[in-house]
């Protein structure tokens, strides 16, 4: 079911997901060097993830599955662990002051699928940012 979509800037390579607004990020939460690797940080509440595309915009849809995704060829995959407990999701840009995206969204614990085709980075055009949520404790969490 698709919960939202529009165009997000990238700026600093990254892209807010969270179901806790207020959520102010502290410095265990932060971006390290393994963290980079696995391409997200934050929350469980507040995640940020990286894109490789670099800084630019992207066109972002978000949607709720009942079973992941499967991979797809061209793709590159970040999953991470997301909990809701405000029944609201955002996804926006790292400095927006409203997000691109609102939607209700059940209480629970989520895996996010993040999906950027790996070839944005080289295109002229707007690069897609799939976001898929699947009620489920995610089994791998990092890039897939």
């Amino acid at each position: 079911m698709l919960l939202g979509q529009g165009r997000i800037h990238a700026r600093w390579r990254q892209i807010v997901l969270t179901t806790a607004p207020e959520h102010v990020m502290t410095d265990d939460e932060n971006w390290t060097d393994a963290k980079l690797a696995r391409g997200f940080a934050g929350s469980a509440e507040a995640r940020l993830f990286v894109v490789d595309a670099g800084e630019r915009t992207f066109d972002v849809s978000l949607h709720l599955l009942d079973a992941a995704p499967g991979l797809e060829a061209g793709r590159r995959v970040i999953c991470a662990d997301v909990a809701n407990l405000s029944g609201r999701i955002e996804v926006g840009g790292l400095v927006d002051d409203t997000p691109t995206i609102a939607a209700d969204l059940p209480h629970g614990e989520y895996a996010a699928y993040v999906s950027e085709d790996r070839h944005s980075a080289a295109s002229i055009g707007t690069p897609d940012l799939r976001i898929v949520l699947v009620p489920e404790v995610p089994l791998k969490r990092g890039r897939l």
